[in-house]
């Protein structure tokens, strides 16, 4: 069954168009739709045969941050992170037909004396947000780092990213007041 066909399922399904009678109907209905949804959402592992559709998510990515876009750069890119495995990408596919990513990266705590992970990237395509996409793709990322044995996982965003910043809070991540970033720039 092709994506445009599972869109196709899921509004003939009024997935998209949930306006149920109460507070309650609400939450039973959208749970409901979730579920169908997800029975079509396979999360895994990245590899060498994901370089194309990853290509693309990624590029897209960039540009929501207000990167050029640039194709060949991001092959490139994504390319040697798998193949030197210097990161850790997990994607959802469905039908075969990638539609969210996430990229964490291994490092440490000089101070806990234990690994930690970055997670750097976190996207979804536009058609697929608000329907848990993300929500699956961090639980994967939270597992991924306790079965680890990382200390902790951090995560840098945007202020204006509220939608993300609400997804990040009510799975339990903890808004840092405590701590200042700094960059330093290495090229100009």
């Amino acid at each position: 069954m092709g994506i445009e066909r599972v869109q196709a399922r899921l509004i003939r399904m009024n997935f998209f168009e949930l306006r149920p009678k109460s507070i309650f109907c609400d939450a039973v209905h959208i749970t409901s739709r979730l579920k169908i949804y997800y029975r079509y959402m396979n999360i895994r592992k990245a590899d060498n045969m994901d370089t194309t559709q990853l290509t693309l998510l990624f590029n897209q990515y960039r540009m929501f941050y207000h990167q050029p876009q640039d194709l060949q750069s991001c092959k490139s890119f994504i390319s040697r992170r798998i193949e030197n495995k210097d990161s850790t990408i997990f994607v959802v596919s469905i039908d075969s037909q990638l539609v969210g990513f996430i990229q964490l990266y291994a490092s440490f705590s000089s101070v806990a004396m234990e690994k930690l992970y970055i997670l750097n990237d976190l996207f979804v395509l536009e058609n697929h947000r608000q329907k848990g996409v993300a929500t699956k793709l961090m639980q994967r990322a939270e597992e991924f780092a306790k079965n680890n044995q990382a200390c902790r996982l951090l995560l840098e965003t945007n202020k204006g990213n509220l939608f993300a910043q609400k997804l990040y809070v009510k799975r339990g991540w903890i808004k840092e007041f405590n701590s200042i970033y700094f960059t330093y720039k290495c090229r100009k």
